[in-house]
């Protein structure tokens, strides 16, 4: 598991487990678990937010605890938004039935869209921008000087956002991740994102053109123990107006640390 704590350990060679989870959304044949019940009558709870938010959680759940020392120097370290942030599960939605404003072009794009031959992420490429940020795994946010690195767990994403007036968006090489400026607006750092390589905005089809720019804001609570993220894509070859997208929820959970994703593409 990768922001709990769990280990090895913690499930013994010959106990039998009951696992609660999602199971892949892209054919895989796996699952994402949430929730372990072993046949000693212990329950390990994995993903503590979905969990409860299901109902799931009852007195007999166990969270093994966070490393003491890890936790301490975490605290020491933090430094406004620069630190180790958890995805909350509580990611705000579209209401039903809601549908992106697509230009006819990309709505015959998105609807050609074949999910087992044309999605990358089966090929385990990584996610592009903006449906990387939608993570509901840790990002750590890091202060370099001229420069902030955005590092998501899920497929080992690495973001640089550049933070000089001056930086050049001349010649840069494009990426699946784009090229970032970045500012700061009254504690909130806004990013401006153009140059991104990436074929599709979301994990369902949804095209991106080369012209797409995407502003984002991440602003943090008053009491430090929340991140909200958010984001606008601007993009006339796909939408025929900006599209704000899911606002999600970081908190902060001291000693939580980035794990490799480790992502296997399975045959067939």
């Amino acid at each position: 598991e990768r922001d709990s704590g769990i280990r090895r350990e913690f499930f013994p060679v010959g106990e039998e487990a009951v696992f609660t989870g999602f199971p892949s959304r892209r054919g895989e044949p796996s699952m994402r678990p949430i929730l372990a019940r072993l046949s000693s009558g212990q329950t390990i709870v994995m993903e503590r937010q979905r969990v409860e938010r299901l109902g799931l959680l009852d007195e007999l759940a166990e969270r093994p605890a966070l490393d003491s020392g890890q936790v301490e120097e975490a605290i020491r370290n933090a430094n406004g938004i620069f630190r180790v942030w958890s995805n909350t599960g509580r990611t705000q939605v579209r209401p039903p039935g809601a549908e992106l404003p697509l230009t006819d072009a990309a709505r015959a794009a998105k609807e050609s869209w074949v999910q087992e031959e044309d999605d990358p992420l089966l090929r385990c490429e990584p996610a592009g921008l903006p449906e990387a940020m939608l993570t509901p795994f840790p990002m750590e946010i890091i202060d370099n000087g001229d420069t902030i690195t955005v590092w998501l767990e899920e497929w080992d994403n690495d973001r640089t956002i550049h933070m000089r007036g001056d930086a050049d968006r001349e010649n840069q090489a494009s990426s699946h991740l784009g090229y970032s400026v970045g500012r700061w607006d009254d504690g909130t750092l806004v990013v401006n994102t153009t140059d991104i390589d990436h074929p599709f905005m979301d994990d369902v089809g949804t095209p991106l053109s080369r012209v797409a720019e995407i502003i984002e804001r991440f602003e943090m609570s008053e009491d430090e123990t929340r991140l909200d993220w958010s984001a606008t894509v601007v993009d006339p070859e796909t939408f025929t107006e900006p599209v704000a997208l899911p606002i999600v929820h970081f908190e902060w959970q001291p000693g939580t640390q980035i794990k490799p994703y480790d992502c296997t593409v399975y045959p067939g």
